[in-house]
Protein backbone atom coordinates (compact mmCIF):
# COMPACT_ATOMS: atom_id res chain seq x y z
CA UNK A 1 0.00 0.00 0.00
CA UNK A 2 2.87 2.39 0.85
CA UNK A 3 4.45 1.68 -2.53
CA UNK A 4 1.23 2.60 -4.35
CA UNK A 5 0.87 5.86 -2.41
CA UNK A 6 4.53 6.69 -3.06
CA UNK A 7 4.09 5.93 -6.78
CA UNK A 8 1.00 8.16 -6.96
CA UNK A 9 2.85 11.02 -5.24
CA UNK A 10 5.79 10.68 -7.62
CA UNK A 11 3.49 10.67 -10.67
CA UNK A 12 1.52 13.69 -9.44
CA UNK A 13 4.75 15.56 -8.70
CA UNK A 14 6.14 14.69 -12.15
CA UNK A 15 2.92 15.84 -13.86
CA UNK A 16 2.88 19.17 -12.00
CA UNK A 17 6.54 19.85 -12.86
CA UNK A 18 5.95 19.01 -16.54
CA UNK A 19 3.04 21.43 -16.70
CA UNK A 20 5.20 24.23 -15.28
CA UNK A 21 7.85 23.58 -17.94
CA UNK A 22 5.48 24.25 -20.87
CA UNK A 23 5.71 27.67 -22.51
CA UNK A 24 2.62 29.81 -22.99
CA UNK A 25 3.48 31.30 -26.38
CA UNK A 26 0.11 33.08 -26.65
CA UNK A 27 0.86 35.16 -23.54
CA UNK A 28 4.45 35.72 -24.63
CA UNK A 29 3.29 36.92 -28.07
CA UNK A 30 0.62 39.24 -26.60
CA UNK A 31 3.11 40.89 -24.25
CA UNK A 32 5.64 41.21 -27.11
CA UNK A 33 3.02 43.02 -29.20
CA UNK A 34 2.47 45.49 -26.34
CA UNK A 35 6.02 46.74 -26.86
CA UNK A 36 5.00 47.94 -30.34
CA UNK A 37 2.04 50.19 -29.49
CA UNK A 38 3.99 53.40 -28.97
CA UNK A 39 2.18 55.13 -31.84
CA UNK A 40 -1.30 53.86 -31.08
CA UNK A 41 -3.38 56.89 -30.14
CA UNK A 42 -6.49 56.70 -27.93
CA UNK A 43 -9.25 54.09 -27.75
CA UNK A 44 -11.25 52.03 -25.31
CA UNK A 45 -9.55 48.99 -23.83
CA UNK A 46 -11.56 46.43 -25.83
CA UNK A 47 -10.56 48.03 -29.12
CA UNK A 48 -6.93 48.28 -28.01
CA UNK A 49 -6.91 44.56 -27.15
CA UNK A 50 -8.48 43.66 -30.53
CA UNK A 51 -5.90 45.74 -32.38
CA UNK A 52 -3.02 44.20 -30.46
CA UNK A 53 -4.30 40.66 -30.98
CA UNK A 54 -4.67 41.28 -34.73
CA UNK A 55 -1.00 42.18 -35.22
CA UNK A 56 0.96 39.63 -37.22
CA UNK A 57 3.69 37.88 -35.23
CA UNK A 58 6.04 35.12 -36.25
CA UNK A 59 8.18 32.99 -33.95
CA UNK A 60 11.56 32.55 -35.61
CA UNK A 61 13.47 29.28 -35.83
CA UNK A 62 16.59 29.24 -33.66
CA UNK A 63 19.31 26.92 -32.47
CA UNK A 64 19.27 28.56 -29.03
CA UNK A 65 17.45 26.58 -26.35
CA UNK A 66 16.98 29.30 -23.73
CA UNK A 67 15.49 32.01 -25.96
CA UNK A 68 12.49 32.55 -28.23
CA UNK A 69 12.72 35.08 -31.06
CA UNK A 70 9.81 36.99 -32.57
CA UNK A 71 9.20 39.19 -35.58
CA UNK A 72 6.18 41.53 -35.44
CA UNK A 73 4.93 43.43 -38.49
CA UNK A 74 4.43 47.16 -37.98
CA UNK A 75 0.71 47.46 -38.63
CA UNK A 76 -1.00 49.82 -36.27
CA UNK A 77 -4.13 51.88 -36.49
CA UNK A 78 -3.76 55.32 -34.98
CA UNK A 79 -7.03 55.94 -33.20
CA UNK A 80 -8.11 59.52 -32.56
CA UNK A 81 -10.38 60.75 -29.78
CA UNK A 82 -13.19 61.46 -32.28
CA UNK A 83 -13.22 57.71 -33.20
CA UNK A 84 -11.62 58.21 -36.60
CA UNK A 85 -8.66 56.04 -37.52
CA UNK A 86 -5.45 56.83 -39.35
CA UNK A 87 -3.74 53.62 -40.41
CA UNK A 88 0.01 53.88 -40.32
CA UNK A 89 1.57 51.60 -42.90
CA UNK A 90 5.29 51.00 -42.94
CA UNK A 91 7.19 48.08 -44.34
CA UNK A 92 8.98 47.48 -41.05
CA UNK A 93 9.32 44.76 -38.42
CA UNK A 94 9.99 44.71 -34.70
CA UNK A 95 12.35 41.99 -33.46
CA UNK A 96 12.29 40.71 -29.91
CA UNK A 97 13.94 37.93 -27.95
CA UNK A 98 12.39 36.30 -24.90
CA UNK A 99 14.57 34.70 -22.22
CA UNK A 100 12.79 31.54 -21.12
CA UNK A 101 14.63 31.20 -17.79
CA UNK A 102 13.78 34.65 -16.44
CA UNK A 103 10.78 35.63 -18.66
CA UNK A 104 12.61 38.72 -19.88
CA UNK A 105 12.06 40.50 -23.19
CA UNK A 106 14.85 42.06 -25.24
CA UNK A 107 14.17 44.63 -27.98
CA UNK A 108 16.59 43.77 -30.77
CA UNK A 109 15.33 45.73 -33.77
CA UNK A 110 12.71 48.17 -34.99
CA UNK A 111 12.62 50.12 -31.72
CA UNK A 112 14.16 53.48 -30.81
CA UNK A 113 15.63 51.97 -27.65
CA UNK A 114 17.33 48.58 -27.85
CA UNK A 115 18.37 45.93 -25.33
CA UNK A 116 21.31 44.54 -27.31
CA UNK A 117 23.79 44.85 -24.42
CA UNK A 118 21.68 43.04 -21.83
CA UNK A 119 20.63 40.47 -24.45
CA UNK A 120 24.22 39.46 -25.24
CA UNK A 121 25.27 39.42 -21.60
CA UNK A 122 22.40 37.01 -20.87
CA UNK A 123 22.91 35.02 -24.08
CA UNK A 124 26.57 34.47 -23.27
CA UNK A 125 25.63 33.31 -19.75
CA UNK A 126 22.92 30.87 -20.85
CA UNK A 127 24.09 29.45 -24.16
CA UNK A 128 27.38 27.60 -24.33
CA UNK A 129 29.83 28.37 -27.14
CA UNK A 130 27.55 30.78 -28.95
CA UNK A 131 30.30 32.24 -31.10
CA UNK A 132 32.69 29.32 -31.31
CA UNK A 133 30.45 27.44 -33.74
CA UNK A 134 29.93 29.98 -36.52
CA UNK A 135 26.98 28.99 -38.67
CA UNK A 136 27.05 31.88 -41.18
CA UNK A 137 24.78 33.98 -38.96
CA UNK A 138 21.97 31.41 -39.20
CA UNK A 139 21.54 30.92 -35.44
CA UNK A 140 18.20 32.72 -35.65
CA UNK A 141 16.15 32.63 -38.85
CA UNK A 142 15.68 36.21 -40.06
CA UNK A 143 18.11 37.84 -37.59
CA UNK A 144 21.75 38.48 -38.35
CA UNK A 145 23.04 37.67 -34.88
CA UNK A 146 26.59 38.65 -35.90
CA UNK A 147 25.51 42.14 -36.91
CA UNK A 148 23.97 42.54 -33.45
CA UNK A 149 27.10 41.08 -31.81
CA UNK A 150 29.34 43.49 -33.74
CA UNK A 151 27.20 46.39 -32.45
CA UNK A 152 27.38 44.97 -28.92
CA UNK A 153 31.20 44.92 -29.05
CA UNK A 154 31.44 48.60 -30.13
CA UNK A 155 32.17 51.30 -27.58
CA UNK A 156 29.64 54.14 -27.20
CA UNK A 157 31.66 56.58 -29.31
CA UNK A 158 31.87 54.15 -32.22
CA UNK A 159 28.16 53.31 -31.88
CA UNK A 160 27.28 56.98 -32.14
CA UNK A 161 29.51 57.47 -35.17
CA UNK A 162 28.45 54.31 -37.06
CA UNK A 163 24.84 54.04 -35.91
CA UNK A 164 22.73 50.90 -35.71
CA UNK A 165 22.30 49.29 -39.12
CA UNK A 166 21.17 45.74 -38.29
CA UNK A 167 17.46 46.63 -38.53
CA UNK A 168 15.35 49.56 -39.63
CA UNK A 169 13.89 51.69 -36.83
CA UNK A 170 10.10 51.55 -37.25
CA UNK A 171 9.71 55.08 -35.82
CA UNK A 172 11.86 56.45 -38.61
CA UNK A 173 11.10 56.01 -42.23
CA UNK A 174 8.22 57.06 -44.35
CA UNK A 175 4.66 56.36 -43.51
CA UNK A 176 1.44 56.20 -45.43
CA UNK A 177 -1.58 57.51 -43.61
CA UNK A 178 -4.99 56.22 -44.65
CA UNK A 179 -7.82 58.06 -42.95
CA UNK A 180 -10.87 55.98 -42.03
CA UNK A 181 -13.94 57.39 -40.28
Amino acid sequence: MKKIIFLILVLVSFTVNCQKASIDTVSIAFKAKLFTVSEYGVSDKNQVIKDIESQKIEFLETKYKKFLFMKILFSQPYRLINSSVNTLERNCYYYLAFGIDDSRYYRLGGFSNLDVDSFFRDLELREEGIFTDIDNGKEVDGIDIYCLHEYYKMNHKKRFRKGFNCFENCSDGTQTTIEIH
